[in-house]
């Protein structure tokens, strides 16, 4: 064998190292992207689920802040209905039992 040709050979298989090795990158960086459009998908769907679950939420909140509104109000007017009720009916009261202590 000849000098020449063994240095020639060398570098032949350099070469097809050189190339496997990055096609060996290539491949890898390219599982690499791929698992991280995935993700990154995964990711904007559980960010799509959260916001619509918040939204949800939100609603729900809202909903029961006007429920409590409303039954404040109702509370508030039976309350003092009950008040006029109660006076009046304590003024009844208290003059038939003063009345019934005098005699």
């Amino acid at each position: 064998m000849k000098e020449g040709n063994i240095m020639a050979d060398i570098q032949i298989v350099k070469g097809e190292v050189a190339n496997t090795a990055a096609s060996l990158s290539a491949g890898s960086t390219l599982v690499m992207v791929d698992a991280l459009q995935r993700d990154e998908e995964s990711t904007l769907t559980a960010v799509a689920s959260a916001q619509t679950l918040y939204e949800d939420f939100s609603k729900v909140v809202n909903k029961l802040k006007e429920q409590i509104a409303d039954d404040s109000a109702k509370l508030f007017k039976t309350d003092s209905l009950f008040a006029q009720w109660d006076s009046k009916t304590a003024k009844k009261f208290a003059g038939r039992h003063n009345r019934k202590a005098v005699k």
